[in-house]
């Protein structure tokens, strides 16, 4: 990998494109695994948002793009009636679950439609 100040490009031409550091990061992930994430990890998560963000900020998206490992259960939204179960549960309302599951985003989208169709300035009484 290229260090700061040097030339990716340059980097990848010296060693015939191939990333020198490919092998050490392998082998040090095949010695350090990534836990496996599952349901009850994400309504530990999300009960956390909840308490710092409360439940007005935080919801569920189902943009499942850029990633190379999703939790257990919730490889897609298929899983989302399974997670929403696990919260109630635990306790969340009906609303909280609401908010949570597009309501918040909706508001989010309502919102911000109010604020593009305001006027920017004030206009003369005509």
């Amino acid at each position: 990998a290229p260090r700061p100040g040097e030339d990716p490009a340059a980097v990848a031409a010296d060693n015939a494109g191939a990333d020198p550091d490919a092998a050490r990061r392998a082998a040090w992930e095949a010695d350090h695994p990534r836990p496996e994430a599952g349901i009850d990890d994400v309504v530990a998560h999300l009960e956390h948002a909840r308490e710092v963000a409360g439940i007005e900020h935080i919801g569920l998206g189902g943009d499942y793009d850029g990633v190379d490992r999703l939790p257990r259960g919730l490889e897609d939204v298929a899983g989302y009636p399974r997670l929403l179960e696990a919260l109630a549960a635990r306790g969340w309302s009906r609303d909280d679950l609401a908010a949570l599951a597009g309501g918040n985003v909706l508001r989010v989208l309502r919102d911000a439609d109010d604020v593009a169709t305001e006027t920017l300035w004030p206009t003369a009484a005509g």
